[in-house]
């Protein structure tokens, strides 16, 4: 895996999904910039809010072919394999795809991190153990020196 930062204000986002991890996937979209298109068919009540508050695009619907057209970054956030599995055959080459479901099929993975004013700090277990990761994030932020 290389890291990289992506400007998401420069990138069309999908997340098929609307429960707590659409919703994590969501927020950290959003305080990255981006601004992500919701389909499912229901989603959870902070999603709602966050939907509300940011005027996102959200298709209350199921997943139909043809809607990962136009998306530079697709997240797959279902407890549908069936759904997964359509969403994943018709990604192309040149979209990255990051199912939260089966670490395998993604192109990408998120990272914890620890995002202030004048710093960035990232930990990652490659999409392995996220629950490491947040308490490696937590552990560095508790033992950061403050740099100002």
């Amino acid at each position: 895996m290389y890291p990289i930062m992506v400007d998401l204000t420069k990138r069309n986002v999908l997340i098929v999904g609307g429960g707590t991890i659409a919703t994590r996937k969501a927020k950290g979209i959003i305080s990255a910039g981006g601004m992500p298109v919701i389909i499912a068919p229901e989603i959870s009540d902070e999603l709602q809010k966050i939907v509300n508050q940011y005027d996102l695009q959200y298709e209350k619907r199921s997943f139909q072919l043809g809607d990962t057209t136009g998306y530079d970054l697709i997240f797959i956030c279902t407890n549908q394999p069936k759904v997964n599995q359509k969403i994943l055959a018709e990604v192309k080459s040149n979209q990255w795809v990051n199912d939260t479901t089966k670490h395998e099929h993604s192109d990408f993975y998120n990272m914890s991190t620890i995002r202030e004013d004048r710093y960035l700090v990232a930990t990652s277990t490659y999409g392995k153990n996220p629950s490491l990761s947040k308490r490696l994030r937590r552990f560095i932020k508790k033992n950061l020196i403050n740099f100002d």
